[in-house]
C-alpha cells in the first residue's frame, strides 16, 4: 500500500493536482479525451507546476505553467 511522505510536501501538492487532471486540461482548452498530464515538476517554492502535456499515445505536445493556489486552498 502507498502512503504519502508526509516530509515532502511536493507528494501531497503532486496527488492532489493528478486528481485534478481533468479540470486542469479543461483550463488549458485542452480535452480529456485527446490529452493527458505526463508528468509535473514544482518549484522549490511550491508555488508552481510546470507540466508536461501529452497526447493520450504518449507523444509530447508541449509545457504549460499552473499556480498551486490556482487549483488547492
Amino acid at each position: 500500500m502507498w502512503l504519502p511522505d508526509l516530509h515532502r510536501p511536493e507528494t501531497a501538492i503532486y496527488d492532489a493536482l493528478w486528481k485534478l487532471e481533468s479540470d486542469i486540461l479543461e483550463d488549458l482548452d485542452l480535452s480529456l479525451d485527446y490529452h493527458t498530464i505526463g508528468g509535473m515538476h514544482i518549484s522549490r517554492d511550491h508555488k508552481v507546476v510546470e507540466l508536461d502535456i501529452r497526447s493520450k499515445s504518449g507523444s509530447y505536445i508541449t509545457d504549460a505553467e499552473v499556480t498551486v493556489s490556482d487549483y488547492l486552498s
